[in-house]
């Protein structure tokens, strides 16, 4: 049985807009959801790099000349695979939960679609193998009849085989999701060492822990846990999941690095994640809390991936004088410790429910993401309409005092320098309790 495929309803006026242009060719992406039928919610054009088109026909027969009045199968079009593939990368870090690369789009005469499969299939195999993508859909739109063709490349299949071809409609399909919602607090603490090696190693266990956490928690909508019996429809707007995470524990990740490297220090890594995922009113309830824990684990690689990033950069400037970054600097000797806040997360609106995500970096600001979505979303996106539920401020680290509390009686085996997290919450706990009893003595006396 033929796979069956999707298009919202909005292609049909985009291949409008494409015909009043005069556009001849046009490549681009396919963004969506997989499923039992998947769903092809937008296109998006790749872009030019510099003068270079990412399609050029080469040679088309004129189809509106009386003696061909049917393309020759000779057309021949030329793709930039490199940059179909790196701008398929780039925007699939930008999606927020239960959206992904679902394949590729190109919109032209007939007669190049032929030509044309075999670059389009070898494009599909470098999305997969530079990001893990699972792109595996080929839609291609005649310019002639406005025809969709939506055919199936399986990972792997070489680019000479007979494509199979799936069964390809249009239907309202935006119409039926909805955006989903939670927060989630992290706070990690993290050695400062003297090894960029074994920094970045330790920095891996320190996602692996967080990313165990969220995954084992337990999602709850407007009172209720979230289960398999119960569907996204079900539920009143706005969509808002809490997750009841288990305890941070610092015995759940492995450092044997830090005792082949010299610690200087702690910084603390803390931040309010902002998760989000698109979700379709039929999905199941513990379907949906899946989405929205996978965005969270994503979202949080992504923060870890820019302030290594940066930590690499400035140790790089380091050696010629420059300043140390934040979790290289040493607190050796002193009773402080640095606390650095992940960076912030940014939601660009494209088409309704649909959005796009950035990161702000330090000292960048909103202009700055806009800036790098722009060239990427292109006309598909008005980057006017902008939400920030994490806040615009800047990425910020500052210098604390040590409090007596962080001297934990139970001292963690493998990482004597972290504090037990438990054990501390359940001291701080009970200093907050004893000083709202002295108040309420002091007062009555």
């Amino acid at each position: 049985m033929a796979p069956v495929c999707q298009g919202d309803e909005s292609f049909g006026q985009y291949i409008e807009v494409l015909l009043q242009s005069r556009v001849n060719a046009e490549v681009g992406m396919l963004i969506g959801r997989p499923g039992n039928r998947d769903a092809f919610l937008l296109l998006l054009p790749t872009p030019h790099e510099g003068n270079t088109a990412p399609v050029e026909l080469q040679s088309v027969t004129d189809s509106s000349s009386k003696k061909n009045k049917k393309a020759q199968p000779d057309a021949q079009v030329q793709l930039a695979v490199d940059t179909i593939t790196e701008h398929a990368a780039q925007v699939a870090a930008m999606l927020p939960g239960g959206l992904s690369a679902m394949g590729l789009y190109l919109y032209g005469p007939e007669a190049a679609f032929a030509n044309a499969t075999s670059q389009l299939c070898k494009a599909l195999d470098g999305m997969v193998a530079a990001s893990s993508i699972h792109a595996e859909k080929l839609l291609f739109i005649s310019s002639q009849s406005r025809k969709f063709l939506c055919k199936h490349h399986a990972a792997g299949t070489p680019s000479s085989a007979t494509l199979p071809v799936c069964e390809f409609k249009l239907v309202p399909s935006l119409s039926g999701f909805s955006i989903m919602t939670c927060r989630h607090a992290v706070r990690m603490t993290l050695p400062i060492l003297d090894n960029m090696q074994a920094l970045s190693t330790n920095v891996e266990a320190l996602i692996a822990a967080e990313c165990q956490r969220i995954n084992n928690s337990i999602g709850t909508t407007q009172g209720s846990m979230a289960s398999s019996s119960s569907t996204v429809g079900d539920l009143q707007q706005p969509l808002q999941v809490e997750l009841l995470c288990p305890p941070c524990c610092c015995d759940t990740t492995e450092a044997a690095d830090v005792k082949k490297a010299s610690v200087s220090g702690r910084v603390v890594l803390e931040g309010v994640l902002h998760g989000r995922a698109m979700v379709h009113k039929k999905d199941m309830l513990s379907t949906a809390v899946d989405l929205l824990k996978a965005d969270l684990v994503s979202s949080l690689q992504a923060r870890l991936d820019i302030i290594m990033a940066e930590a690499e950069e400035a140790l790089k400037s380091t050696e010629a004088g420059g300043a140390r970054h934040a979790i290289l600097q040493s607190t050796a000797g002193s009773s402080t410790y640095i606390t650095l806040r992940l960076p912030t997360r940014v939601f660009f609106l494209v088409q309704d429910t649909l959005s796009f995500c950035d990161y702000l970096a330090s000292g960048e600001s909103i202009t700055d993401a806009t800036c790098r979505l722009q060239p990427l979303l292109g006309k598909q996106a008005d980057l006017s309409q902008m939400q920030t539920p994490e806040g615009t401020g800047e990425v910020v680290h500052s210098t604390k005092q040590m409090q007596i509390w962080t001297a934990c009686p139970l001292p963690c085996k493998t990482r004597p320098w972290m504090p037990c997290n438990l054990t501390t919450t359940v001291l701080s706990s009970a200093v907050v309790a004893f000083s709202a009893a002295a108040v309420a003595f002091y007062s009555q006396s």
